[in-house]
């Protein structure tokens, strides 16, 4: 690892790789060059980050629930949990300023945004007719239809 002063980069010693986080670089080094590999005594997962292996083991095989308390929904995850207790149970409100969509979920709304449904910008591809208001769908286009995102 080398830190490059003034800038605060993180370069990898064996591959191009550079980042601003110490723990990305580290996650990077684990993930791309590791050779150990964390197996799961329960199933047949398999990773090369420790922590994802624990956190499998929780969510998969672990005895801890979290239960609802207004209504008989039971979970292994306590972010299910937290998601479920504002879409069912939660006050707030999040509308769209330009439709009718409104949702309980905030990501749920960002994600209704970035589909692009009302933007005026258009995304054509160069090798046919189509076109669609979101970048995604070009590139999903091109990469379906013509085999490459160039």
């Amino acid at each position: 690892m080398k830190v490059k002063h003034g800038s605060e980069e993180f370069k990898c010693r064996q591959c191009s790789y550079v980042t601003k986080l110490k723990r990305c670089l580290l996650r990077h080094m684990e993930v791309k060059h590791g050779l150990e590999e964390f197996k799961c005594l329960q199933c047949s997962f398999v990773t090369k980050l420790k922590q994802y292996l624990l956190r499998h083991m929780k969510r998969k095989h672990g005895s801890e629930k979290f239960k609802c308390l207004q209504c008989s929904y039971v979970t292994k995850a306590k972010h299910c949990l937290l998601r479920h207790v504002k879409v069912k149970h939660g006050s707030e409100m999040f509308k769209c300023l330009q439709c009718s969509f409104v949702t309980k979920w905030k990501p749920y709304l960002l994600q209704h945004n970035m589909k692009g449904k009302h933007r005026s910008e258009k995304f054509k591809c160069h090798q046919c007719s189509f076109v669609t208001k979101a970048k995604y769908l070009l590139l999903r286009h091109m990469k379906e239809k013509h085999g490459s995102v160039v």
